[in-house]
């Protein structure tokens, strides 16, 4: 969660053959972590997949998972721009839109365009869109 650039790993390894793991930590809001595991390809970059999970750093609980595809419109970005809830929902944008992750473990839209100030406080999401205040309470 670096103010510019690609974010760090924590850990990688390799699976052997040119396949492997990559872990970033993709959030934190107060007490609540959320770390990415990709996994990657060095022959096929759209390969694999990156599943976000959420925890409770107090008590460790895993609260919430959320898997992306390594391509597309819902792939990870480079860098997180991200908020967590009180009940571990993710919230993070790409390009320029507002993604949560959905209580089916698939990602969702809850905003599109010029998105600022993306934060959580308790069970919302809150943001500005253009300057107007919005919020969600994501299931």
């Amino acid at each position: 969660m670096r103010g510019e650039g690609p974010d760090r790993p924590l850990a990688e390894t390799t699976a052997g053959f040119g396949n492997g793991y990559v872990a970033t930590v993709a959030g934190l809001t107060g007490t609540m972590l959320a770390f990415a595991v990709t996994d990657t390809s060095r022959y096929d970059a759209c390969a694999g997949w990156t599943v976000i999970t959420t925890f409770d750093a107090r008590t460790g609980l895993s609260l919430r998972e959320v898997e992306l595809p390594n391509c597309g419109a819902d792939a990870p970005p480079r860098r997180w721009r991200s908020a967590i809830t009180r009940d571990g929902v993710f919230a993070w944008l790409a390009a320029d839109r507002l993604l949560v992750g959905g209580a089916d473990g698939k990602p969702a839209e809850l905003d599109r365009g010029a998105i600022t100030g993306l934060r959580a406080e308790g069970d919302l999401i809150l943001w500005s869109h253009a300057g107007e205040p919005r919020a969600a309470d994501p299931p």
